[in-house]
């Protein structure tokens, strides 16, 4: 059974010989896209997908590494622990994959939870940020965490947000943004 990958439930791959990776694996980038190649052709059985790896320049890229239809996925965590790109991981992906006026992928529609993190050196717009999420009605929970937001849009609230009712948590950001995120979703107060 456990050559035939209709039984398997959950897969834990390391990759290395070492539990205590070295600060230097050239060859990082080379296997996650192995193990990618292997994985992508059950994208529709996905339901959590966690990957965390050495460099930030590591991870696959959601709409270019990562594509195929994960109707199923409710959990998605690229994840890094050395900063070694020019451009931060988190909200520089999801932008590129999701929030682009011309979006090439649909957020993934039973997605549950989301983190964006560390998104400093091209500030994207909230709006395009915002008019994305609340696009998924399924997200419930989003975490903002050291984002640097173009918050100069001075038109009217957004008139999709309406229904959108994900709890939504603050760390490392600006007061500005903050407001601002409130002030589009015509909210009328934050709670934390």
């Amino acid at each position: 059974m456990s050559n035939i990958s209709i039984f398997w439930a959950q897969l834990i791959i390391w990759t290395g010989m070492d539990l205590t990776p070295l600060a230097q694996d050239p060859t990082e980038k080379a296997q996650i896209r192995i193990i990618l190649d292997l994985l992508l052709p059950h994208v529709k059985r996905w339901k959590v997908l966690n990957i965390r790896l050495l460099h930030s320049s590591s991870p696959p890229l959601p709409c270019a590494d990562l594509v195929g239809h994960a109707e199923e996925l409710v959990q998605l965590n690229l994840d890094f622990i050395i900063r070694d790109a020019v451009i931060s991981l988190g909200g520089v992906h999801f932008h590129e994959a999701y929030v682009e006026p011309l979006r090439r992928s649909l957020i993934p529609p039973k997605l549950r939870f989301l983190t964006l993190t560390d998104w400093h050196h091209i500030p994207g717009p909230l709006t395009d940020l915002l008019q994305a999420l609340v696009a998924c009605p399924s997200v419930g929970l989003v975490y903002f965490m050291n984002l640097q937001l173009d918050v100069s849009h001075t038109g009217p609230p957004l008139s999709c947000a309406y229904y959108w009712g994900a709890n939504v948590s603050f760390t490392g950001m600006s007061g500005d943004a903050i407001a601002e995120f409130n002030r589009l979703l015509d909210y009328p107060y934050l709670e934390d």
